[in-house]
């Protein structure tokens, strides 16, 4: 079991997340907030911790893949060629306040296409 007190390795941080989470349902629910599954034009981009959460949960939730090696996978692809940094290491607190951030980039996004899209009809 990871001890959330301190500064832990990012992986570590989003297996945790998704362990402690009472059921699959809330994995697989979890995911689907976060935007697993909604297609591209819908959801958008997303930041990269929030993409890594979403994918580890799902996979965790519905294809009962370990957390550790979940989470592990999903940060590597959430990455990707290395375009979107992420630190190596933070505490529950900032993984939590990057993920806060990404979100609201998300809706500021979203809302920015919507306004877009109102004002071309």
């Amino acid at each position: 079991m990871v001890h959330l007190d301190g500064v832990k390795p990012v992986a570590d941080l989003l297996a945790a997340a998704t362990r402690h989470l009472p059921s699959d349902d809330h994995r697989i629910m979890l995911a689907e907030l976060l935007g697993e599954g909604l297609r591209v034009e819908l959801a958008g981009v997303r930041g990269p911790l929030t993409t890594a959460l979403s994918k580890a949960a799902l996979v965790t939730g519905m294809q009962g893949v370990a957390p550790d090696a979940a989470a592990r996978t999903a940060l590597r692809s959430a990455i990707g060629n290395g375009s979107r940094y992420v630190a190596t290491s933070l505490t529950a607190e900032e993984l939590l306040r990057q993920l806060v951030r990404e979100q609201f980039a998300e809706a500021a996004s979203r809302r920015s296409r919507l306004r877009a899209r109102e004002s071309a009809c």
